[in-house]
């Protein structure tokens, strides 16, 4: 059975909770609701009333382009600050993770490999966690991220490939064992 142990940081915490599924949905769906929602108001209420108050074509023009400009600067300003929010949101569960993870009394995790029975072994409990089609793995510049399906399923946990040189051949180790297998996908992300 291979096994590796490293600490955990906020940064850590952090890179996780950005790559977690449901927030990146939540954001997602954020960042796309906010210009909709503005564009929505701007056809349903700022023309309709523009119509009602606007004396000749020319006026009703003139309302219309300064409505727009209006709409355009609160959008941006409203997606700059929905951007914001949903960061904060990620940095609040983040520390929220570490603090689960040192109330635990880890300030380092211990996460195995049993191949013969294709599963991770986590922790000081020896918890397993069985390599199956429900496992998601996705790869980022500094570590191996994992994941139980897409939904509000918990985090499960991540593996540094930075390190000393052990821990490097066996996160190395880890991962093919992992790729070799069925229905597992390992997905590239560039941050």
């Amino acid at each position: 059975m291979m096994k590796t142990s490293f600490p955990v940081s906020f940064k850590d915490c952090v890179d996780v909770m950005r790559h977690f599924p449901a927030l990146r949905i939540a954001y997602i769906f954020v960042m796309l609701s906010v210009p909709i929602v503005m564009l929505m108001n701007y056809m349903t209420i700022s023309r309709p009333a523009n119509l009602e108050i606007a004396e000749s074509t020319a006026q009703l023009s003139d309302l219309n382009r300064e409505s727009f400009i209006y709409l355009l600067v609160a959008g941006v300003l409203l997606t700059i600050l929905a951007h914001s929010i949903m960061k904060g949101i990620e940095k609040i569960l983040a520390l929220r993770l570490l603090r689960n993870i040192q109330k635990r009394g880890a300030s380092e995790l211990l996460i195995g490999l049993d191949e013969e029975r294709s599963s991770f072994v986590l922790g000081e409990s020896q918890s397993r966690q069985p390599i199956n089609g429900e496992l998601r793995v996705i790869s980022t510049p500094n570590k191996y991220i994992f994941f139980k399906g897409i939904g509000l399923q918990p985090l499960m946990f991540f593996l540094p490939k930075h390190g000393r040189a052990e821990h490097e051949e066996t996160v190395r180790s880890m991962i093919e064992f992992v790729s070799k297998q069925e229905n597992v996908t390992v997905k590239e992300r560039k941050k």
